[in-house]
């Protein structure tokens, strides 16, 4: 089957070819087309892509559901501005799922090398963040986070090996400044009487115990 368009020149969105899909059914809007498939131009240099349509329920008049580019990207809901563009107005989700025993992920590739991964687990009901063919973090069941270790000891748990330090506090803004006490990590609850590891004593609360090392 072949549809063409006999005239010599197209225009951006000028429609090359259509398959409409009719229904007589004269109950709800009536009869009229329910859905559509057409070849559309997308510019006047013969780029040429495919429009999908279909009718709400009450609709006679087919809406524009999905569109694949001349180079293969997809937009749902809105013109692709990458390889996949997904868009909708409200609040509405994007679902992976799997319908076996195995853990639905999302698998991110450079030259077909699983470069980085995030998986939901199934068993343990939690999320892992792997890259490099490791997992780095993860966010259990309870939503603790835990960074190279899969054994929670606390809300937040970082566990490193040989001469890498387990945790870095920097405040980037003061450029190494010897004022830098504030920027210090609190250790206790919101309010005063907190334990304070800072560099010195500048700008800490005076309720604070600080503990505190000059470089």
């Amino acid at each position: 089957i072949r549809l063409k368009r006999e005239d010599n020149s197209t225009q951006a969105d000028d429609r090359i070819g259509e398959i409409e899909f009719y229904s007589n059914d004269s109950s709800g809007s009536g009869a009229s087309p329910r859905a559509l498939i057409g070849a559309y131009a997308q510019d006047q240099y013969q780029r040429v892509g495919l429009r999908f349509y279909t009718a709400a329920f009450g609709s006679d008049t087919p809406t524009e559901r999905m569109r694949i580019d001349t180079d293969g990207s997809v937009g749902i809901g809105a013109t692709p501005t990458g390889s996949l563009d997904v868009a909708r107005s409200g609040s509405h989700e994007v679902v992976f799922r799997t319908t076996t025993t195995g853990d639905p992920t999302i698998n991110l590739q450079a030259d077909g090398t699983n470069n980085g991964k995030i998986s939901y687990v199934r068993a343990t009901e939690g999320l892992t963040f792997s890259n490099g063919g490791s997992e780095r973090m993860r966010i259990d069941s309870i939503g603790a986070v835990l960074v190279g270790t899969t054994t929670a000891r606390s809300k937040l748990t970082v566990s490193a090996t040989g001469s890498t330090d387990v945790a870095s506090f920097i405040r980037s803004d003061l450029g190494g400044s010897s004022t830098a006490g504030a920027t210090g990590l609190h250790l206790g609850d919101a309010g005063s009487g907190v334990v304070v590891l800072a560099r010195d004593k500048t700008n800490v609360n005076t309720a604070d115990t600080v503990i505190y090392g000059e470089h």
